[in-house]
This record gives structure tokens, sequence and C-alpha cells, in this order.
């Protein structure tokens, strides 16, 4: 990989608790060790968890459960973004956060629609 990459990997595993990263080393934390030694279903918990934790995930939730239908079109999310990290580019923020979210299914997103919506699964509350 390309040392930015690698970089850009390893920031977002440490932003998600997934590692340490002291000096010039990354190092699994238990957090990670679980998440790596999990089956699928393991894993995404593990990110439906940490998700839920960050501010920007938070936030998001609270918007879509002010909505009836706990939906808002893509361009709603990306004023939302651009509101919430006006120094960041909001189309590149909202595909890393659809991309994590979809997979610890905590949003989902319907590119037919371009609507974002809560992944409620069994729980509808």
């Amino acid at each position: 990989k390309d040392f930015s990459q690698v970089l850009f990997l390893a920031k977002a595993a440490e932003i998600l608790d997934l590692v340490d990263t002291p000096k010039n080393f990354i190092v699994l934390t238990d957090l990670g060790r679980k998440f790596l030694a999990g089956d699928v279903n393991r894993r995404k918990k593990i990110i439906n968890e940490v998700l839920k934790r960050l501010k920007i995930c938070q936030m998001l939730e609270e918007e879509l459960r002010k909505v009836e239908d706990y939906s808002l079109s893509y361009d709603n999310v990306i004023k939302l973004l651009h509101e919430w990290q006006p120094n960041e580019d909001s189309s590149a923020s909202f595909e890393t956060l659809i991309q994590w979210a979809r997979y610890g299914e905590l949003f989902g997103y319907n590119a037919d629609t371009q609507t974002v919506y809560l992944d409620l699964g069994q729980d509808n509350t």
C-alpha cells in the first residue's frame, strides 16, 4: 500500500478504537483483537457499537429520528455534513460514513431514491 493509505487506514482504525498508535507502531486493542477473531456478524456488531459512540453518527441518528419515516434525502444529509464539518469534503464524508454505517447496520442507503435511513432491523423503537 501507498504510505499515505496506510496512515489513513491506521487513523481510521484508531478512531474506531481497533488499534493504538504509540510512536511508530500500530498495535491492536482488545476490541481490535475481538474484531479480527469474530465472525461477520460479530464484526458488524462491533462496528455498530463503535459507530454509535462517534458524535457524527449520533447527530445523524438524532436527525433521522426526528422524521416520521426515519429517512433523509442525500441532499439533506450532505447539507448537515457541511454544517457539522465545514472544512471537510461533504461528499467524501458521506461516502465513508455510509459505507461504514451500512456494514455496521446503523444506517442504510437506497441508491435508487438517494435516501439515507435508520437501519432499525428488528428493532422498531
